[in-house]
């Protein structure tokens, strides 16, 4: 049963555009985890600005840790995913017994 399932999700296509959209989502955390610290400073620095505090603020990467821990289970989620749809062989395909009239 789950070879059929296999089967029709790759036959369908809705496994490879699955995979380019977990792909996509994949892309835009990479580009979360350097945008997130920056944007964070950027905010402190506009508030602190505003407050006119004495505090210089810092550019943390400990704000990038939830989208690095994204990234990172999704990578691997997509990899499986890959794998097992399109690389894992599901050995010798059955060829259907040819019927020859005589």
């Amino acid at each position: 049963m789950l070879s059929r399932f296999k089967r029709a999700i790759v036959q369908s296509y809705i496994g490879a555009i699955a995979l380019g959209y977990l792909f996509a989502q994949i892309v835009f955390y990479f580009v979360g985890v350097f945008a997130t610290p920056v944007a964070t400073w950027a905010t402190e620095s506009h508030f602190h600005q505003d407050t006119h505090n004495n505090v210089t603020p810092t550019l943390s990467l400990l704000t990038s840790v939830p989208d690095v821990i994204r990234f990172t289970l999704s990578l691997t989620l997509w990899y499986l995913l890959l794998w097992w749809l399109y690389m894992k062989s599901s050995g010798p395909e059955k060829s259907e017994p040819s019927t020859e009239s005589q």
